[in-house]
């Protein structure tokens, strides 16, 4: 299969297809961080496919129909024994996170697309699970770099951002640029 064009024809995919040749390019880079970094994590959600299964044969294979509630779970959680961020405590830190998918783009632009119902899933998430304590994070893995966003880093990048809607099912997403 021609990566290049799988990656370039994957959104204009029917869910269906999609679910089917579903690669796990982005989980299989974020493991490989966590790992090289020291973290302790674990997959959440009711959408978890093993490293043997598609997509549709997940446990709900539907759960793209699931009230917005039931999906809003991130897909990893994540215990950080030391500290991830150089301004913060030597405190330990956990935190969730959201992989999403990006690609780098004309002159050296990574770009993500988000859903605009994604964007109220993680304000909800951010504001209903997270504390002091506990993060929220968007994790955008890609061969090169892993990029981290906070929902208020996303946010402000959003009126910067174009909408746009897929042709296959209208659904509006935003074109963000990550950097």
């Amino acid at each position: 299969m021609n990566d290049k064009k799988y990656i370039e024809n994957f959104n204009h995919e029917s869910y269906e297809n999609r679910t089917k040749n579903y690669l796990n390019i982005s989980e299989d880079r974020f493991v490989q961080y966590c790992i090289s970094r020291g973290f302790l994590f674990r997959k959440l959600g009711l959408n978890c496919v093993g490293d043997s299964q598609s997509f549709a044969e997940s446990i709900i294979p539907m759960f793209a129909k699931l009230p917005t509630l039931i999906k809003a779970f991130p897909d990893y959680f994540v215990y950080s024994p030391k500290k991830k961020f150089k301004n913060e405590s030597d405190e330990k830190t956990q935190f969730f996170v959201e992989l999403k998918n990006a690609t780098n783009g004309e002159n050296g632009k990574t770009l993500a697309k988000i859903k605009l119902r994604d964007v109220k899933r993680y304000i909800y998430f951010e504001q209903s699970f997270t504390n002091y304590h506990t993060r929220f994070t968007l994790c955008f893995p890609l061969a090169d770099k892993i990029i981290f966003k906070s929902v208020d880093q996303i946010l402000k990048l959003l009126p910067k951002s174009q909408l746009k809607s897929f042709p296959n099912d209208g659904i509006e997403y935003f074109e963000v640029q990550l950097n």
